[in-house]
């Protein structure tokens, strides 16, 4: 299976564009959060459109920067991963959207406990699945989360579940200039960096097991 994932697009739709035109290549899509920003419902079904188009299956969890009725959205289509699990060709996804608190009061904010809660939920789902992919919103605490302001603002719990699960992949977004590759306790996590940058290839096989790269937008 290969798979594309992107996050932080916040309603860029010359980036999507660029996104929709390389779908081809791939099995399925996977977004990471914020597809808007702070856009209505009816914004994001015409974006959601533009990418069902292409024929390219693709699962959602929102961001930070979405709103409620994103996620309900997301729930109406059959298209949500937030606590939430699918399995998809063997392979088992599941999700957390929004983020853990900020300082900026954004519109989908969780407590740790409640994103916790989500994670073991989605998680229910998939764990007999060979290989399990974990598409979160904020990244784990300590890993692919430093700020511009060297800041480690990633999410406790999401660290917590992976220092506990067997978890294959983590697709996560949230904090753009910390975008790349690392590992926490053999887990590959990759923050795809905002979509007007970049987005995550990856091959999946039982042969190979799981790899990912970063390939540039421009």
């Amino acid at each position: 299976m290969r798979i594309i994932a992107f996050s932080d697009l916040h309603g860029d739709l010359q980036s999507l564009n660029k996104i929709t035109g390389v779908l081809q290549e791939f099995d399925l899509l996977l977004v990471a959060g914020d597809f808007t920003n702070f856009a209505s419902a009816k914004v994001t079904g015409h974006m959601i459109t533009l990418i069902a188009e292409t024929g390219i299956p693709a699962l959602y969890v929102a961001g930070n920067c979405d709103l409620v009725e994103t996620v309900e959205l997301y729930r109406s289509l059959d298209i949500s991963l937030h606590g939430e699990g699918k399995i998809v060709n063997g392979v088992g996804f599941f999700g957390v959207g929004g983020s853990n608190p900020t300082p900026f009061n954004t519109p989908l904010e969780y407590s740790e406990s409640d994103i916790r809660g989500m994670l073991n939920s989605g998680y229910r789902e998939v764990k007999d699945a060979n290989i399990t992919v974990l598409v979160s919103h904020p990244p784990p605490k300590g890993v692919c989360d430093k700020t511009a302001g060297g800041v480690n603002a990633g999410s406790l719990a999401v660290k917590e579940f992976l220092q506990s699960h067997e978890v294959d992949l983590v697709v996560c977004g949230h904090i753009h200039e910390a975008g790349g590759i690392e590992k926490i306790r053999g887990t590959a996590v990759v923050n795809t960096g905002p979509a007007c940058n970049s987005y995550a290839s990856i091959d999946i096989s039982k042969e190979q097991g799981v790899s990912v790269k970063l390939e540039s937008i421009l």
